[in-house]
């Protein structure tokens, strides 16, 4: 019987990694109980390959407490991660933007907050932060006044045309999204549609696991 498993772990100094954990499945293992999503540990390990090997294992006292829509939102961002992240790449960037997110998380910040600011600072450690005060044609800045179309290939277009479209915004709200400010439920929402546009270009269309659930939450 096998009782060694696949672990994918965030890492400050190595990025995005996956460690073959052997004998993990075993029942007297007595480090099984480390092995919880958003768990802080110190690690040791062994790498000559995409795969590496898990040499050594423990607590580092902070482990955080996800309930309910937290859980669920933790699970989402790890998924993104996941996706996204180039493997064995010290993004730190992005090691800090998921952090901060599992942190707030823990400590009850709103749940669609924590998200959608985790997904502005992935798209940006990634290299396709979106740039929320320019318009893309002009380069003038954005006014709260006017509308603008996104695209995710290219960015803000200023906008005069029917508003029944999800990827037409609000300047008002962009320059709000530009500087994480999610205190107001439109623009909390406006954010959640054009993220959604600039994730699932990124995605390749492919949806996520947890997408559905985390749909159906309040946001």
């Amino acid at each position: 019987m096998n009782t060694s498993a696949i672990i994918d772990f965030i890492t400050l100094n190595h990025g995005l990694i996956s460690l073959v954990v052997k004998g993990l499945r075993r029942n007297n293992n007595k480090k099984k109980g480390l092995f919880i999503p958003f768990n802080e540990l110190k690690i040791s390990f062994s790498k000559k390959s995409d795969l590496g090997n898990l040499n050594n294992i423990d607590s580092n006292n902070h482990s955080l407490l996800l309930k309910k829509e937290s859980l669920m939102a933790g699970y989402y961002i790890n998924e993104l991660l996941i996706r996204l992240a180039t493997r064995s790449d010290p993004n730190v960037e992005l090691y800090n933007a998921y952090v901060s997110a599992i942190d707030d998380l823990s400590k009850g910040v709103s749940t669609a907050k924590s998200v959608r600011i985790f997904e502005i600072r992935l798209l940006r450690s990634i290299g396709y932060g979106i740039n929320f005060t320019k318009e893309i044609i002009t380069g003038k800045s954005i006014n709260p006044s006017l509308y603008y179309k996104f695209e995710p290939e290219n960015g803000l277009i200023l906008y005069s045309g029917s508003l029944d479209g999800n990827d037409i915004f609000l300047g008002k709200d962009l320059i709000c999204m530009a500087n994480l400010d999610f205190n107001s439920f439109s623009v909390l929402r406006s954010a959640k549609y054009l993220l959604s546009i600039a994730l699932n270009n990124q995605l390749g269309g492919k949806p996520l696991k947890t997408t559905y659930v985390l749909n159906h939450l309040y946001r």
